[in-house]
């Protein structure tokens, strides 16, 4: 089982079972292009899933596909979990998603990587010299202090979006609060929140969004799933094209 805890503790092998989950019998090309990274980073990351037994591969003429096998899963829980408690575990586990499913929307994650120091990521998410360049024309403003303001201003004065700082690590971890005030049925919504997740990594950032707290059929999930995508890759361009070669 060493193997398959291994392989469990990268989240980008985590993120690819996700993947697989969702769509089984993927080829190579299919399941990299959901990650900023190499083909051989990612075809690294798949034979230890497989070499753990976590993933299987069938070939289709010169195609590689690949699929999800919980069987090792299923094993880690009949190893801890008795017969007797087995029923009653499967039953918490359904009724817990039944209800956080009735209550939230399910989380949204997006992780890139960005050829700079986590230091020149963190500059770009908080200073509005950045920001105006890459966020839809909005300058951030904010002391960056927990329990402080954030706004997104328009060139006009507008505020597009407004929040309150929940965790400021610099230059690690940041979150915030989120309520989006340029759409009335959005503005309508109860918060949500942010957060942002830097590592250095092999001399790049992996830089990991999450945005929760979404009600249960929230208009703003709907609504950021795309502008993330757009937001984060022109954030990279940003600050990629700063650095010096």
């Amino acid at each position: 089982m060493d193997l398959v805890f291994r392989a469990l503790a990268d989240a980008t092998r985590r993120s690819l079972l996700d993947h697989l989950r969702r769509r089984q019998g993927q080829t190579l090309q299919e399941l990299a292009g959901g990650f900023n990274m190499s083909r051989q980073a990612v075809t690294r990351h798949l034979d230890l899933l497989v070499k753990a037994g976590l993933v299987s591969v069938s070939w289709r003429g010169r195609e590689r596909l690949h699929y999800l096998n919980p069987v090792p899963l299923a094993r880690i829980g009949s190893r801890w979990i008795d017969r007797f408690s087995a029923s009653r575990t499967d039953a918490l586990v359904r009724l817990q998603g039944k209800l956080e499913k009735r209550m939230h929307d399910p989380d949204y994650v997006y992780e890139i990587y960005v050829r700079a120091p986590c230091e020149d990521v963190w500059r770009a998410l908080t200073e509005g010299d950045f920001t105006r360049d890459y966020w839809y024309g909005t300058t951030v403003e904010s002391s960056w202090v927990p329990g402080d303001p954030v706004r997104f201003l328009y060139a006009d004065g507008r505020v597009a979006v407004e929040g309150k700082v929940l965790e400021a690590d610099r230059p690690l971890r940041l979150s915030y609060t989120w309520h989006p005030l340029y759409d009335d049925a959005l503005a309508a919504e109860s918060v949500s929140r942010v957060t942002f997740e830097l590592e250095s990594t092999r001399g790049q950032t992996r830089l990991r969004v999450t945005h929760d707290r979404f009600p249960a059929g929230s208009r703003v999930r709907q609504h950021v799933v795309g502008g993330w995508e757009f937001v984060i890759s022109g954030l990279k361009s940003v600050v990629e094209r700063a650095r010096p070669d």
